[in-house]
């Protein structure tokens, strides 16, 4: 068995006209740092047009419309919750967390429903996931998926798989 490796999944509220921010994973642990491998975003609902999205480092968690912590149910062999203590907080944001710059990941996407992004980590037979590629978010600082302009979107069904 290798690193305890973990996945939630939550969905967000609908973004009004002054909203950027989707989704923020926070790590509030003092030293434990999360390595994502596993980044999706996808539209619930009917609309037209297409929507921009980015992933951002986060230097401040903000105050999400909802906050989820996850369980022992989500890690991949259902045997603890996180010890990072890592939390996913949804839209709508009533303070915003803060947005580093520059974007790490930035794409465009279909307005239909289920349109989004999947960004994984690539994984070899021999060695697992390559944590080379992981996304590291260090203790006390967060990952968000956010428009890079705010606007109105429809809600989305985000999830995120990281190790510990």
């Amino acid at each position: 068995m290798g690193y305890p490796a973990y996945y939630h999944a939550v969905q967000t509220n609908a973004l009004g006209a002054g909203d950027r921010v989707w989704a923020n994973l926070w790590n509030p642990h003092a030293t434990i740092a999360l390595q994502v491998f596993y980044v999706s975003l996808t539209k619930r609902s009917t609309g037209t047009g297409t929507y921009t999205g980015a992933a951002y480092r986060t230097t401040t968690r903000g105050v999400g419309g909802a906050s989820d912590a996850p369980i022992v149910g989500n890690h991949v062999d259902n045997l603890a919750a996180p010890p990072s203590g890592a939390l996913l907080d949804t839209s709508v944001f009533t303070t915003v967390p803060t947005l580093e710059t520059p974007e790490l990941i930035r794409w465009q996407a279909s307005g239909r429903p289920a349109g989004g992004i999947i960004w994984t980590v690539p994984i070899d037979d021999e060695n697992g996931i390559d944590l080379d590629r992981a996304i590291i978010v260090p203790a006390g600082t967060g990952l968000a998926l956010a428009q890079p302009v705010a606007g109105v979107t429809e809600s989305m069904e985000v999830t995120f798989g990281w190790l510990e």
